[in-house]
Parts: C-alpha cells; structure tokens; sequence
C-alpha cells in the first residue's frame, strides 16, 4: 500500500492488529471540513469508523477462527482485512460475507435500541441532535451501505461471493469475463449515481476506480485472483513470472502471485527460501510494515530479509527492536545501509 509512512499501530483486537494509514487521517478531515459544522462532522466521522471497524472484525474474526493471521488497515477509501490466503471456496465465502453481515447486526442493534428507546422516552432522541444524527448516521452506514457492498460488483464483497460462483459454476475464462463485465457495469452506473444522484465526487471517483479494476483485467492489463477451478502452474514457472513482476517493480502484484504458489502446496523446498524472502521484502516496499514482520520468521536470516525487517520496525515505531536486530544482524548489511539505520535510530 503506496502511503504516507506507512501505517499506524492503533490497537489490537483478539490478535488482530487495527493499523491506521495517513490516508486515512486526511479522509477523516475533509469529512469534518465538508460537514455543516465541524461537531457534526465529526460525529459522522467517528460512526462510519467504528462501522467500518466492526466490518472489518467481521472478516478478521472468520479468518482468525481459519487461523489465516488477518490484520485490518484503515485506508483512504474505507478498510480492508489482509490474511492469508483460505484453503477452501467456503471458507473464502463465509469470511467475506462475514463484513456486511456484522453491518447489517449493527444496523439492527441500533434500530432496534433507537425504537426501545423512543418508546420509554419520547422525544428524548430528538432532542438531542448529535444523538440523532449519531444513530441516523450508524443506520445509514451499516443498513444501507452494508446492502450497497453486497452488489456482485467486483472488489466489492458481493462482487467476490459472485466471483466464487462463477468460478464454480462456469468455465474459468468465461468466469471472468462475466464477473468482470458485470463488475464494469455496476461500477459506471455508480460513477453516474454518485454524481447526478448524491453529487458527490467521491463516489465517483470510488467508481471509476472500481471500473478501472475491471477493466484492467478484461483487457488483460491486469489479472485476476487465480481461482482454484483453474489448473495450478509449475511453481518453477510462476516463480519465474514473479521474478519477472518483482524486478518490473511491481510489488503488490508479486506479493499477490507469491501468496497463490505459496498457497498452492506445491512449492519445492529448493524454493521456499526465495519465495518467503520475496514475499517479506515485497510487503516491506509497499510499506506493509505488520505483513511484512509476520512473514520474516520464515525467511532465512539474509541481508535483504534484515533490511526489511529493520525498516518495517522503524516504520512501526519500534526502534528498540530495530535496534537489537541491527545489533544482531547488521554485519550482514553493507556499510551504507547499516550506517543509514544507525543515523534514524540516533535521531
């Protein structure tokens, strides 16, 4: 995830990390700054992140109960959950469709304490407006949008249950021209919404992205998440794929392509070595910080494995452990790296 520093440790949840990226932070402000005044702005701001939390949790609890290490990043366009990946299309599924469900029970919980409520005390909501608008803004994010999430509009939830589908009920080439086709379509009817309907640039812009998504893959410029329909590739020549990826700079994507041979179960031992050493300093460019350090155990104890640990701890915040591995592995580093660290663990 290209950031500002990469993200902030907030707080932990059940051993699922909660980081927050800068992106974020500036997503925040431009709501207050666009809301009637800056309370009101703020309320809607903390109601959709404790929404787009309790979403989040809702995959995260699904893929820590898979023991898959999810981890959740606030992001500037919402949250997302990283794990690693399941080993089944119902596991997929249930965590998945485990965001929106945990919305819609919020959304629930909220309705139906907001009518308890307003039975025993009438008019008590009303009259207190950041109340109101508190309880309308949870209603809004965890009904509505949870709903709006679940369209088969890919990356969306419901666009990954469809895609699971039409992998599994189709052909896999035909599947992803359907998924994705549909996916393109929804998301240019939402650019057309979220400008004529809602006038807001925001959406829009969510949509062309959406779009673009899609359309990178029907035109090739991009590809899609293998499905485990499709025949598995020789790791051999995937690895060779990736190294290619790798050294065109393209780091998400050879995160990506290295999380499906790893996942694949057929990677010889000869090459588990480079693909746990790619897979931590792949995440470590992106500024993955927390991904990165929890592949590092299974990387050999490398120069470029102790790079990017170091730099992933620095970018953490954790300086005494960055400390104590330079200690312990920096005659592995050249002069220039090592003393680069020594310089931002001095200052």
């Amino acid at each position: 995830m290209t950031n500002l520093g990469g993200p902030l440790f907030l707080f932990r949840f059940r051993s699922i990390p909660v980081f927050v990226e800068p992106w974020y932070l500036l997503l925040l402000v431009y709501w207050a700054s666009s809301s009637k005044t800056i309370a009101e702005g703020m309320v809607w701001a903390a109601c959709v992140t404790f929404s787009i939390l309790v979403h989040e949790l809702g995959h995260g609890l699904v893929a820590l109960h898979y023991k898959l290490r999810p981890a959740i990043v606030l992001h500037g366009w919402g949250g997302i959950t990283a794990h690693a990946p399941a080993q089944r299309d119902r596991d997929d599924a249930l965590i998945v469709a485990a965001g929106p469900s945990a919305g819609l029970l919020l959304g629930g919980i909220v309705l139906l304490a907001s009518w308890l409520a307003e039975r025993a005390f009438p008019g008590a909501i009303a009259a207190r407006p950041y109340l109101d608008q508190a309880i309308d803004s949870l209603l809004f994010v965890n009904l509505f949008w949870s709903c709006v999430n679940l369209l088969p509009m890919f990356p969306l939830d419901g666009g990954l249950l469809f895609r699971l589908g039409a992998y599994r009920l189709i052909r896999p080439e035909r599947a992803k021209q359907v998924v994705h086709g549909v996916g393109l379509a929804l998301a240019l009817g939402w650019a057309v919404v979220g400008s004529m309907v809602f006038n807001s640039i925001f959406l829009v812009i969510m949509g062309l992205m959406f779009g673009w998504e899609n359309y990178a893959v029907l035109a090739g410029r991009a590809r899609a998440p293998r499905s485990r329909t499709e025949p598995e590739p020789q790791p051999k020549s995937v690895l060779d794929e990736v190294r290619g990826v790798w050294a065109a700079g393209d780091a998400r994507e050879t995160v990506r392509q290295l999380h499906m041979l790893r996942s694949s179960g057929t990677v010889p031992s000869n090459l588990l070595a480079e693909v746990y050493t790619l897979i931590v300093v792949a995440n470590a460019a992106l500024g993955d910080h927390a991904e990165a350090l929890s592949w590092a155990p299974y990387a050999p104890t490398t120069d470029r494995v102790v790079t990017a640990r170091i730099g992933a701890l620095l970018g953490l915040g954790r300086a005494d452990e960055a400390r104590s591995v330079l200690n312990e592995h920096g005659a592995l580093l050249d002069a220039e790296t090592r003393g680069g660290f020594e310089a931002r663990l001095a200052s």
